[in-house]
This record gives C-alpha cells, sequence and structure tokens, in this order.
C-alpha cells in the first residue's frame, strides 16, 4: 500500500533486498492517492522484480496521510486492506499467508523468512 512518494526508493530498495521467491509471489499494490508520478514510478521499479504477476491499482484520491480526522483515516486505510486481501484471495487460495509492507516501512532483509 504507497500514498506517499517521499519513501519510494527505500521501499523498493528494500523490496529488492527481501529474500523471497519472487517467481513464486504475486504482487498487488494500491496506490492510494491522485499523483500519476507516483504510479508510473511504481511501474518503472516493479517490472524488473520478476513477481509471478503484477496488479497495480490507482484510487485517485487526494492524498489523506497526514489528516488530523482519525477516523476518516482509519475507514480509508480499512477499505484499502479489505480491497488488498481479497485481491490476494483471489490468487491464493491453497494458502493462508500474505506478506504486506506500506510505503514507510523499512523492512529487514530476513522478513520473509522469518514469516
Amino acid at each position: 500500500m504507497i500514498s506517499q512518494d517521499r519513501t519510494l526508493d527505500l521501499y523498493f530498495d528494500g523490496i529488492e533486498k527481501i529474500d523471497m521467491p519472487r517467481e513464486k509471489m504475486h504482487y498487488i499494490v494500491i496506490i492510494d492517492s491522485k499523483n500519476e508520478k507516483i504510479l508510473e514510478y511504481v511501474k518503472n521499479r516493479v517490472k524488473d522484480y520478476k513477481f509471478l504477476t503484477t496488479k497495480i491499482y490507482f484510487t485517485n484520491e487526494q492524498d489523506k496521510y497526514e489528516e488530523t480526522n482519525f477516523r476518516t483515516r482509519a475507514e480509508r486505510i480499512t477499505r484499502n486492506l479489505k480491497y488488498a486481501l481479497n485481491e490476494a484471495d483471489k490468487f491464493n487460495n491453497r494458502t493462508p499467508y500474505i506478506f504486506m509492507v506500506e510505503d514507510d516501512t523499512l523492512v529487514p532483509k530476513n522478513a520473509f523468512k522469518k514469516l
């Protein structure tokens, strides 16, 4: 789930370093923003990672990262999370696992193996 562009380099550097079987994984990203530059950036970065499939969804909504109304922000996060889980379920009907990372989360190289 991506909403900001300020940490995308770090996010993708982290995704690149995580030791995981990309060729067996479905990569689903929800860009919760109306910033089309983020969409183009994500498309360009993810194409070289060789995931089994890649799906990118773009909400085209005003950024709410700094939203002060917690209820509004929580509802939006919940909606996107439910959508991501429903999409994952379409691909992933043989396993209960989903590995989820947000754009502002830096993940250690061994995170997938620990899961």
